[in-house]
């Protein structure tokens, strides 16, 4: 839990929407783009997606 919250929070904005734009507008699997950043876990990333689906 502690390294989830870790991620969330140290993470840039211009990373998070580099990540995001990767899944969103380019189609790679979030399974690969968590890896390739070393995110924890694809929920990290889901989260991010749904905020900024959100906005």
């Amino acid at each position: 839990m502690k390294e989830e919250a870790i991620a969330r929070i140290d993470c840039p904005d211009e990373l998070k929407e580099k990540l995001i734009e990767l899944v969103v507008y380019q189609n790679y699997s979030k399974e690969e783009v968590a890896k390739k950043y070393g995110l924890v876990n694809t929920y990290i990333l889901t989260n991010w997606i749904i905020v900024y689906k959100k906005t």
